[in-house]
């Protein structure tokens, strides 16, 4: 794990603290836990890097994604790839990324969490809102088998984790006949119409698909920023 859990000894006592936590740094949401800010920064740095050695898709990047806040970092933790990030060398590079995508499950996401209420344009708005085991099992769309079972909006969308996540829910669910329009999560991309902007409860980013089936076509609004902390 990128994000190892630390104990901290107070008064006798010994707390367990969770890096990916909103308050753990002592300014509270604008003062992330430094360990989290390390690995942050040493993700960041191999960005960097592989940008430099002229690796795909680095190499095309806007290199605002890559300094400052470096949102590439976010990106590819959400794409459960920034274990990828690590690697030396284009070549070693590119076949990680070939099989995570082609992994039976999607990877879990390893990144920091923060609230679900943020301002608008918060710099962390880019990251997934965290929620315990018991919200989570709750989120809209969770226990859905097919396409017609949680209808979705912009600002009701189908809830998960993670952009392999939503791929693996598109890909599980069934047109009214029982058939699978997209066989494999990989076939999720191919159904993507862009995204719609902020939506759902936390104001994340909101993606859309068009999913066709015999009955009717189906418009399904995903929001893959809903995290367990």
């Amino acid at each position: 794990m990128l994000l190892p859990l630390v104990m901290i000894g107070c008064g006798g006592t010994t707390k367990t603290v969770d890096n990916r936590c909103l308050d753990c740094g002592p300014g509270g949401m604008n003062e992330p836990f430094v360990r989290e800010k390390e690995t942050h920064d040493l993700l960041c740095k191999r960005v960097q890097l592989h940008a430099e050695a002229g690796c795909s898709p680095f190499d095309q990047m806007d290199p605002a994604l890559m300094t400052g806040d470096c949102g590439a970092v976010a990106s590819f933790q959400l794409a459960g790839m920034d274990q990828c990030l690590l690697e030396t060398g284009c070549d070693a590079l590119q076949q990680c990324f070939v099989k995570t995508r082609a992994a039976d499950a999607p990877p879990p996401y390893r990144g920091p969490v923060r609230t679900c209420a943020l301002p608008k344009q918060h710099p962390d708005l880019v990251l997934p809102a965290g929620f315990s085991h018991d919200e989570i099992v709750k989120s809209y769309g969770y226990a859905d088998r097919t396409y017609a079972d949680s209808p979705s909006t912009k600002d009701r969308p189908i809830e998960v984790c993670g952009f392999p996540a939503a791929g693996s829910w598109l890909a599980r669910m069934t047109c009214a006949d029982g058939s699978h329009p997209l066989p494999t999560r990989n076939d999720a991309e191919r159904a993507r119409v862009g995204n719609v902007g902020e939506g759902g409860r936390c104001g994340r980013i909101i993606d859309q698909y068009t999913i066709e089936c015999p009955e009717k076509s189906y418009d399904i609004f995903i929001d893959a920023y809903r995290c367990q902390h």
